[in-house]
């Protein structure tokens, strides 16, 4: 299993954040191959947790795809499972037949999903449940054996840190494109320089007040372009 959790985390490894889906898709198919089966996905839950969206899934041969249907769902706080989920706890349930009364909706819900066995792990990033990490068996009813858990468990947490990783990088380029914007927008002649004194960013205001482009200025150190205006000047 040791050797197991390595290959997951090694997809993991040195990739760029805009190919993460692939990353996470690809880690779902080992995962669903090596447990022998039928469904294995990521939800991720938002508006303090009533709502989730299936967001990843990997379906074995001839199993229906439940992704587009599963979005906008509407999470009961007070179910049975969403309570063990809530606690940090492991939904493990070797036949939906045997689910008490007080997870009739979730019993519903799975059976529009024809599971007839399945384990929930929720994903946590700093005590905070984000979602889940399930496993879904469809065409037999699976006894989940107890070492799998463990496993399951190191997986959800590699989840939950990839899918923060994502939220992250996400937000830093909304507040990237936004200040893009602002300068782009600014009346007042804006340039920026790295720490190596490199230019960056020169708008179109301060292309006007000094009639260099944009394009002959970034790249350029600050003082070299400090020189050619003075040149310029003279």
């Amino acid at each position: 299993s040791q050797k197991f959790i390595s290959e997951i985390e090694m997809i993991f490894i040195g990739f760029t954040i805009h190919k993460i889906d692939d990353r996470i898709n690809l880690a779902l198919k080992l995962i669903g191959d090596f447990s022998g089966i039928d469904r294995c996905y990521l939800a991720q839950f938002y508006d303090n947790s009533t709502k989730a969206d299936l967001t990843y899934e990997w379906c074995a041969d001839g199993m229906i795809s439940q992704i587009e249907k599963l979005k906008g769902v509407n999470v009961d706080t007070s179910s049975w499972w969403m309570e063990k989920l809530d606690h940090f706890e492991n939904v493990c349930v070797n036949d939906v037949a045997d689910l008490p009364r007080t997870a009739i909706a979730g019993k519903e819900m799975l059976a529009s999903q024809s599971s007839r066995s399945f384990i929930i792990i929720p994903m946590i990033y700093n005590d905070n449940i984000i979602g889940c990490f399930g496993l879904d068996s469809v065409r037999t009813r699976k006894v989940w054996p107890e070492n799998i858990v463990p496993l399951l468990e190191i997986l959800a947490q590699m989840f939950a840190n990839v899918l923060q990783r994502k939220v992250v990088d996400e937000t830093l380029r909304q507040s990237e494109r936004k200040l893009r914007s602002i300068i782009e927008k600014s009346t007042d002649g804006i340039a920026l320089i790295d720490e190596q004194g490199i230019l960056i960013e020169w708008n179109p205001a301060q292309e006007a007040i000094t009639n260099l482009k944009k394009t002959e200025v970034l790249g350029r150190t600050v003082w070299d372009v400090q020189f050619q205006m003075l040149a310029k000047e003279r």
